[in-house]
């Protein structure tokens, strides 16, 4: 007992004592820096991307306006080789590129592809990283990567970009926004769409706000849609429902008051996130109809 006294006596206590004082004012640091979305994305991957892998989703009838389509494999800028489901409509002009939401698969997404292909354009619908038969892992980052893949696929397949129409969905509406920043396009669907990432997750996650902007996402990846078309851009039309709890109708009147001209938005009360009161409402049929028609 006596050798510990004298060790404890022998100690520069106030080496110690200002030792304890830097790890106890460090801790709320390293606690800001390891839950900041751009430090931390393994967490916040994990808490937006849902994939549904193969084969979850191949017992789903695939078939869209009585087009069976066609598997396509390409690889993206990460390396990562994906997949798409490709729906050519004899004779079609147009081709709607869709970037699907967080959850599931492409092939669990025929009712979307049904959309364009009723309206006389054809469709490529494709799984980010990590989903359905795509190889790797989801990440906000890759998603744009991805995107751009698509489209550079549809390039390579005799595609104009006056040719293309951009369709997001849910999370893929960002997708779509940054492809629309940087890639051109006959025009931009945007269902159910989301303001920005950083709007959406202050929202969800409230104690987020502390966080600036340089410590969300990786520079040069912005996820915002009211600063994709906020200038000049093709002909947008927002489709949002009144009762969605997941991208609620609030974000989509913000960017809609917020971009610029060509816009459209339609309103369906009562719908939610994609469910059969939007897929099923004659606004969203013969506004998208109209939508289309007016492009040609």
């Amino acid at each position: 007992m006596q050798p510990i006294i004298q060790k404890l006596k022998a100690l520069n206590w106030r080496f110690v004592i200002k030792g304890v004082i830097i790890v106890i004012m460090a801790i709320p640091v390293i606690v800001f820096l390891g839950m900041a979305p751009l430090i931390n994305r393994p967490l916040y991957n994990w808490i937006v991307f849902h994939p549904a892998k193969f084969p979850i989703g191949n017992d789903w009838n695939q078939k869209a306006c009585g087009i069976t389509p066609e598997d396509i494999y390409f690889k993206s800028d990460n390396g990562n080789m994906l997949h798409g489901l490709l729906y050519k409509l004899p004779g079609a002009k147009k081709i709607a590129l869709i970037s699907h939401g967080n959850a599931g698969n492409c092939l669990q997404r025929a009712f979307l592809a049904e959309r364009p292909l009723s309206n006389g354009c054809s469709v490529f619908a494709y799984d980010y990283s990590g989903y359905g038969r795509s190889k790797g892992e989801p990440s906000m980052e890759g998603l744009t990567q991805d995107g751009s893949a698509a489209y550079n696929y549809l390039l390579s397949q005799n595609y104009k970009p006056e040719q293309i129409v951009l369709f997001g969905e849910s999370i893929g509406t960002l997708v779509t926004g940054e492809l629309a920043r940087t890639h051109k396009s006959a025009a931009v669907i945007l269902e159910c769409p989301l303001y920005s990432l950083r709007a959406r997750g202050c929202k969800i996650f409230p104690y987020l706000n502390i966080y600036p902007q340089w410590l969300w996402l990786a520079p040069g990846t912005n996820y915002n849609n009211a600063t994709a078309f906020d200038k000049e851009h093709p002909p947008l039309l927002l489709i949002a429902g009144t009762a969605d709890h997941l991208t609620p109708i609030e974000q989509s009147d913000q960017l809609f008051a917020e971009v610029s001209q060509p816009k459209q938005l339609i309103r369906i009360d009562g719908a939610s996130h994609g469910d059969a009161v939007m897929m099923g409402s004659p606004l969203y049929k013969e506004g998208l109809a109209e939508f289309m028609k007016n492009l040609n």
